[in-house]
Order: structure tokens, then sequence, then C-alpha cells
């Protein structure tokens, strides 16, 4: 797997949780693993509306 979006219609909808879930699960699996978050709720000039939570 090269890379997955996990995005939701709002915040508090648990994206955090489940991605965090995820990491650690394939972290025990031995997938080198790396976690990227870009969005409104994340103050960087280069976000884009279009961007959200990223799992490479």
């Amino acid at each position: 797997m090269s890379g997955l979006l996990i995005a939701a219609p709002s915040s508090g909808s648990g994206k955090t949780t489940i991605t965090f879930g995820l990491l650690r699960a394939l972290k025990r699996r031995g997938v080198t693993v790396n976690a990227g978050k870009a969005g409104p709720d994340y103050i960087d000039p280069r976000s884009t509306p279009s961007r959200r939570a990223v799992l490479a």
C-alpha cells in the first residue's frame, strides 16, 4: 500500500483515533509507516481545502 486517505465530513468524527489505530496495527505487522496531516484545522500556508489527513 502506498497511501491511504482518511477523511470525514466534520471534526470529532474519530479520524485521529482511526489513524492511530491503523498506524499501530501496521507497525506491529512490520510495516514502515509515516503519517501526515493537512487541512483547515491545521495552520499551514501550503494547505488547501482539498487536502485532508493523509497516511503515507
